[in-house]
């Protein structure tokens, strides 16, 4: 009678077993590229409009700075550090470094009071870097 009961008995081979975590693992796999993926392109994201931000800060500022009557050369010679022509500076924001660079450029000859003024903000293993320019009578 028991040999009878094991025979009659259901259950899954081992080959079935070994086919069912097969399966498992490369679902779970595919899963966690997906999940990985998205996580660091919302991480890219973040530092990416976290440097927009930045360089608008700075414009804002330099823009208050004007309209207290500060010099805009004085001003960014106190913000940033000359380097190769280029005026450089470090922002460390929420554990990120951000390297910002600033140039200010005559527009036309003929309106002496205008200035471009172009930020450049490059996020710490950032490939492209972020822009913000605007025209400021100074």
């Amino acid at each position: 009678m028991v040999a009878k009961q094991l025979n009659n008995e259901k259950g899954f081979s081992l080959i079935e077993v070994i086919v069912a975590m097969v399966l498992i693992g490369i679902i779970s796999a595919a899963f966690t590229s997906v999940v990985f993926t998205g996580s660091k392109a919302s991480t890219s994201h973040k530092l990416e409009l976290e440097s927009l931000m930045i360089a608008q800060d700075i414009i804002e500022e330099m823009r208050l700075k004007r309209d207290d009557g500060i010099d805009l050369l004085v001003w960014r010679s106190t913000k940033f550090t000359e380097d190769a022509g280029i005026w450089k500076t470090n922002i460390n924001k929420d554990g990120y470094t951000y390297e910002v660079s600033a140039h200010i450029d005559d527009v036309s000859s003929s309106d002496a009071d205008l200035v471009q003024v172009v930020i450049e903000v490059m996020y710490e293993g950032g490939s492209d870097p972020v822009y913000l320019a605007t025209r400021v009578r100074v």
